[in-house]
């Protein structure tokens, strides 16, 4: 494992949910948690629990909702021959366990719950 032969590793940065969870559950498992910061991506109820525990220190959240409703509203536009843009920003933000439970954030983590 990469951790074991590199001793100096202090931060991991996982790109996806499936890896950010790998990491958590090796950094729990090596009990590590506290001594390697883990940075994911996503949000899945596993995830939040590693963030909850101090596993996870942060992880970056896409907008599902911008990405679902632009992606429908400039394909019926560009159907309908209208211009569109090439590249569209639907946000991201960085999600801790100092923010996590903001009610914004909360609609982020948790988008189908009342």
């Amino acid at each position: 494992m990469v951790i074991k032969k590199h001793d100096k590793i202090d931060i991991i940065i996982a790109l996806n949910a499936p890896a950010t969870i790998g990491v958590a559950n090796s950094i729990q498992n090596m009990n590590l948690q506290g001594k390697i910061k883990v940075i994911g991506f996503d949000a899945t109820h596993e995830e939040i629990d590693f963030m909850e525990d101090d596993v996870i220190q942060a992880t970056i959240l896409q907008n599902p909702y911008s990405m679902g409703y632009l992606g429908v509203k400039y394909a019926i536009e560009d159907s309908n021959k209208n211009k569109v843009p090439k590249n569209v920003n639907t946000g991201s933000k960085m999600i801790d366990k100092g923010n996590m439970y903001t009610p914004e954030n909360q609609k982020l983590l948790f988008p189908f719950v009342n």
